[in-house]
């Protein structure tokens, strides 16, 4: 009676392994009936913040059913990106892990071309045009200094000048605060800082206008990059010659004193 049991089982299990069998064969049978796509992906494994080349991908071509509808089909999507994540050794390129600088929600680092650097500088509404200055837009960094000038090297005679220059011309903001969008639309936000981006040789240049000047920033049209040479404005500038040959400047306690001459 045992025995009849044993061979009824291996019955049974030997047709539903049978089975089991004749419907993987006909699952890869209708696998290869299936319209073909091609793909990306990986050749091997690439880590995260990785800038991507062509020939770190191939072409495989897969069943139509199984293609990601985020899958990369242009070689020419990953020109210039930048892995957001691990990418597995034959995984699909996807859409969802190109980082590029139109990914706005990524971190500020996407958004420095190479060669560049990022510099916050403080501000406020008078010196952001009355807040109106909005990532992706370009301006001028103009500066107001106050130079202690010697005629010798004792200092034993001393003479304090006040100017008004150009420091860096057509830089592009990189952010308003926190908020890295162009198309932003909060004006109620952080704008107590105003991120830049500064070739690495004028950064110094921007840092020391802001740390010991006052700075105010131009902002400039779209179209035009136009570099322009212009000299820095002292207070006698601002008066015409006639006035000038007039009046003695006399500065006292920080204040500008015009005495006319008799």
């Amino acid at each position: 009676m045992k025995t009849k049991k044993v061979i009824l089982f291996a019955l049974i299990f030997g047709f539903l392994s049978a089975f089991s069998i004749f419907w993987y064969v006909q699952d890869l049978e209708s696998q290869h009936s299936l319209p073909l796509q091609e793909v990306l992906t990986a050749k091997k494994e690439i880590p995260a913040n990785t800038t991507l080349e062509d020939d770190m991908f191939e072409w495989q071509s897969i069943p139509e059913d199984y293609v990601h509808p985020d899958a990369v089909k242009d070689k020419s999507a990953i020109s210039e990106t930048v892995s957001r994540a691990e990418l597995a050794q034959g995984e699909q390129l996807l859409t969802n892990k190109l980082i590029t600088g139109e990914n706005y929600e990524d971190g500020l680092a996407y958004l420095v071309e190479p060669g560049q650097r990022a510099v916050s500088i403080s501000i406020n509404r008078v010196i952001a045009v009355s807040n109106l200055v909005n990532p992706g837009d370009k301006i001028d960094v103009v500066a107001t200094l106050n130079l202690n000038l010697s005629e010798d090297e004792d200092k034993e005679k001393s003479e304090s000048v006040t100017l008004t220059t150009y420091v860096l011309q057509n830089l592009k903001v990189l952010a308003l605060g926190s908020d890295k969008n162009p198309a932003r639309a909060d004006t109620e936000g952080d704008t107590s800082t105003l991120t830049l981006s500064v070739d690495p040789n004028d950064a110094p240049k921007l840092v020391l206008a802001s740390e010991r000047g006052s700075i105010r920033l131009l902002l400039r049209s779209p179209l035009d990059d136009t570099i322009v040479e212009v000299p820095p404005v002292e207070i006698n500038d601002l008066l015409e010659e006639s006035m000038i040959e007039k009046m003695t400047l006399i500065e006292e306690e920080g204040e500008i004193h015009v005495e006319s001459e008799n």
